[in-house]
């Protein structure tokens, strides 16, 4: 696999290719040449999905035909494995030179020969399409309820409510995976055991497409007198028809923690 630095410099990369003055100028195949020729697009997730080098092709033609130009900024990357989670803005124009801007949240897989093999895009195509609330929401919850001022004020079960019985949980993403209710209250147990005083989540960006949602987050805690820890990262949460988060997949650093 190749190394933490060289996954997030791709995720520079990826994004610069992708911007562009004029269409005219725009290189699809110096962008295309940094996937996997059988990489797999779900970007934005929820459409259909594209797979290799010419899908992505005539995805990018979308892109030339719908912008006077585009530019990619990246807020924050963060590695995990053989992943890199990005938070991005765009400053663009349409056809008719009218400014806009957008952001979003990319998860780029990364194989052993160095080149994307996964897209994972959480963004808004159609301003017009209804947020799904109830997507919205579960992320909300889920950080609302790991907050805590003491530890004897950290409600366990009020955070476990807000995933399905079965969820399957990565985070960080590539260490050991948590499945169920169960092995989420033994994590928080851990949690507590850690020595951690407070610990306060708050939202920075969220993002809904389809079934999912992409947060980036900041993270303030406290271990004891003088002893304060801030680090960040992004969680991307599947939702189920009930409202319950099914999948969590977590892109931050562990080694905030001496790990």
């Amino acid at each position: 696999m190749v190394d933490s630095q060289y996954i997030s410099d791709l995720g520079q990369s990826y994004f610069q290719a992708l911007s562009f003055n004029d269409p005219g100028t725009f290189d699809v195949e110096k962008w295309i040449r940094l996937t996997d020729e059988n990489v797999l697009s779900n970007d934005p997730w929820g459409s259909p999905a594209k797979n290799g080098h010419q899908d992505l092709r005539d995805w990018a033609t979308g892109l030339i035909t719908g912008f006077g130009s585009i530019d990619f900024s990246v807020n924050s990357s963060f590695v995990a494995s053989d992943r890199v989670a990005v938070y991005w803005t765009s400053m663009a124009k349409d056809r008719d030179g009218n400014p806009f801007e957008f952001s979003g949240i990319d998860v780029l897989e990364v194989n052993d020969e160095g080149t994307v093999s996964e897209i994972e895009g959480y963004w808004i195509a159609d301003p017009g399409l209804p947020i799904p609330e109830e997507v919205v929401a579960a992320g909300q919850d889920y950080f609302a309820s790991l907050n805590f001022t003491g530890p004897d004020t950290f409600d366990v079960e009020q955070w476990i409510v807000t995933m399905d019985e079965n969820v399957v949980v990565n985070d960080a993403y590539g260490s050991e995976e948590r499945v169920g209710h169960e092995a989420q209250r033994l994590f928080s147990q851990g949690l507590l055991g850690s020595g951690i005083q407070a610990i306060d989540f708050t939202i920075d960006f969220q993002i809904a497409s389809g079934d999912r949602t992409a947060i980036k987050w900041t993270a303030n805690a406290n271990f004891g007198p003088g002893a304060d820890l801030s680090w960040e990262g992004i969680d991307v949460f599947e939702v189920n028809g009930a409202g319950k988060i099914t999948k969590v997949f977590g892109y931050w650093d562990e080694s905030v923690f001496g790990n």
